[in-house]
């Protein structure tokens, strides 16, 4: 059976180095976020044309969050009834379609997504076809003990404790709905391998360890979890952790979906998955990235990856395609076309490209300029991309160089800058007493309009912090 470990091998690095390369390719600006509750009170909001001013706050929906730490970027997913929900660190925020808060989702539109069994380190989010609203993320299971068969000293994150993907579901009340997994919580390593240890000598270590990033929901509702696993615990010649890119599957009950793969998962590579997007045949298109194990650790190009729905490699895949450097924004047309960010290389200042890929992994050369479109001047740092009904492309900037307000530009299906969008392809958003905010999430419901998130610093917060959520009209 086909499976990722037919992709090109390259060599891994730790999840903190993955991390710090998305930083390297994406150049995001995480805010430190403080406590509070109130929602933005103060001047009003001048309205951009565009924007949606039925939504919110003219437009604009900005409420303070935040905690003792920096909570980072927010996520978000749009619900078959028109609500919006927002995840930003463990906090799950649900908001009407109107723009206002849903009181009666969990405390007055606040859900705090923790576990008595770990601590929960959420990073995304998804709703069902029912309703359902979904976080994942990575649980560190109590008690905070390394697996005993890891020698004392190992220099490594995955050594402070055990390490699981976890996937919640709450109702629309925001209640954990309780049928799902163990009383709504599915905590698992869908049967990965155990890393072993010094290559020759025969160790293998008690637990699988296993980190999860991504999440999408398939067809049958059966949330579809991208992440990496700990191989080996000893790599590169030292004590280390030499990552895996997987993707496992769970049933719409949460367990794991053994048909998947022949065994709930399918991994192979190195890395981990850094993108991931539902084609459709109900399948999933993945993005993996690496380091290798040189004295410089130099950064390699991604892999693009197609499987099917049963978790095998898709039959369209050229084995021979070319790999590029990429961020982890990834989003699949209607005829399961890839688009996504490119650095020509990540360590230079060369301009980013918009980027559209064949189902064969191949590179569209039908798209814009032989395949891509350079992002100059208005959208240099993007921060998401999404893709309409009519397969057009929008951008977002994520607002590290326009502060005053989110930027997107929007893309034909031919990779053609679209003039009837905005001002002549540019749609600006609000400005209003912001220090600063970026774009980490955005979304397009049935009616075209786009929706985007991320933090934002304040004035018109309680505490200065904050997410800030702006709806735009489709033209």
């Amino acid at each position: 059976m086909a499976s990722l470990r037919n992709l090109p091998r390259a060599v891994g690095f730790s999840l903190i180095e993955m991390r710090n390369l998305r930083a390297i390719l994406l150049v995001p600006v995480l805010l430190a976020l403080l406590a509070g509750t109130a929602v933005a009170k103060g001047p009003p909001t001048k309205p951009a044309a565009g924007v949606d001013k039925s939504f919110g706050a003219k437009g604009v929906a900005k409420i303070a969050t935040g905690g003792a730490s920096p909570e980072g970027s927010v996520r978000m997913a749009l619900a078959p009834n028109g609500r919006v929900y927002a995840l930003q660190g463990n906090l799950l925020l649900a908001f009407e379609a109107s723009g206002k808060p849903a009181r009666d989702f969990g405390k007055g539109g606040r859900v705090r997504v923790e576990s008595t069994r770990g601590e929960l380190k959420p990073s995304s989010l998804a709703v069902d076809s029912q309703g359902h609203v979904l976080v994942s993320g990575t649980i560190t299971l109590y008690p905070y003990m390394p697996d005993p068969s890891i020698p004392p000293g190992a220099e490594t994150s995955t050594f402070t404790g055990l390490h699981e993907a976890f996937v919640d579901r709450y109702l629309e009340d925001g209640s954990l709905d309780t049928p799902f997994g163990n009383g709504g919580e599915s905590d698992t390593n869908f049967g990965l391998p155990r890393p072993t240890g010094q290559p020759g000598k025969g160790v293998e270590f008690e637990r699988p360890l296993v980190e999860a990033t991504t999440l999408t929901i398939d067809p049958q509702d059966r949330p579809v979890v991208g992440g990496t696993y700990s191989s080996a615990l000893y790599f590169c010649g030292y004590q280390n952790e030499h990552p895996v890119p997987f993707v496992g599957r769970l049933t719409a009950t949460g367990s794991i979906d053994t048909s998947y793969g022949g065994k709930g998962y399918v991994a192979g590579g190195e890395g981990g998955i850094l993108g991931l997007a539902e084609t459709p045949e109900g399948g999933v298109a993945t993005l993996s990235n690496a380091r290798s194990c040189g004295p410089r650790s130099d950064v390699l190009p991604s892999v693009f990856d197609s499987l099917t729905e049963n978790g095998e490699q898709s039959p369209a895949l050229d084995p021979a395609r070319p790999t590029v450097y990429t961020g982890s924004q990834l989003a699949v047309d209607a005829k399961g076309r890839s688009l996504l960010t490119q650095f020509d290389n990540p360590y230079s200042e060369d301009p980013v490209k918009l980027l559209r890929l064949l189902p064969s992994g191949a590179v569209d050369t039908s798209f814009g300029f032989g395949g891509g479109v350079p992002l100059v001047g208005d959208v240099t740092s993007p921060g998401a991309i999404a893709i309409d009904a009519k397969d057009r492309t929008v951008v977002a900037g994520s607002g590290i160089e326009h502060p005053d307000g989110p930027r997107l530009v929007r893309y034909t299906a031919a990779g053609k800058r679209d003039w009837k969008f905005g001002h002549k392809g540019l749609l600006e958003g609000p400005i209003a007493n912001d220090k600063r905010g970026s774009v980490t999430a955005m979304a397009i419901d049935g009616k075209g309009r786009i929706y985007v998130a991320g933090p934002v610093e304040s004035k018109t917060l309680k505490t200065g912090h904050g997410i800030q959520i702006t709806r735009f009209l489709a033209n």
